[in-house]
């Protein structure tokens, strides 16, 4: 490897680190819009929200990056409960996760609430790829994936979804 790949590498690691904060500390900023009417959940967790009862729109890029997420993770969702994943092929998917995620965070052209719920789903799909990037990776790192991945169409139009290209 030249050292010009090196430097590269640990820049690209430097820039995802900053950015995985950036969105851990976004969306436990988020707060519940049900607050302000007496309304208390009490979790730590953010709450999606729809844009006044309809799904948020999207643009080519984050219908992109979902469908190329939901892609990575597929190999994975096939196991069973209890199987074990294997560790290389389990921080791939992480990485490929992470990837991809920075990838929507640069090209996201969101208005500000519909950028704010789709931190939420962030959020979780970076839990899912730690969880995946442990040394005896656990499926609930797949579901916790998988889960903001079946939660997105709820709240995102996505009628024009693109093709899928996995970096596996």
């Amino acid at each position: 490897m030249s050292s010009g790949s090196g430097k590269r590498i640990w820049l690209i690691a430097g820039i995802l680190g900053i950015v995985s904060v950036a969105v851990v500390v976004f969306a436990l900023h988020i707060r519940d819009p049900g607050e302000a009417h007496g309304v208390h959940d009490h979790s730590d967790k953010p709450v999606l929200t729809l844009n006044d009862g309809k799904k948020w729109e999207t643009d080519a890029a984050l219908r992109r990056g979902m469908a190329r997420i939901a892609a990575l993770v597929a190999p994975l969702a096939a196991k069973r409960e209890g199987e074990r994943l294997d560790p290389i092929e389990a921080a791939r998917v992480a990485d490929g996760v992470r990837d991809e995620v920075n990838i929507l965070i640069i090209n996201c052209h969101l208005e500000p609430r519909a950028d704010a719920a789709l931190h939420v789903l962030i959020g979780d799909m970076l839990a899912g790829a730690d969880i995946l990037s442990q040394p005896e990776p656990s499926i609930e790192g797949v579901r916790t994936i998988s889960e903001a991945l079946d939660l997105y169409p709820r709240y995102f139009e996505d009628t024009d979804p693109a093709p899928v290209e996995s970096s596996l």
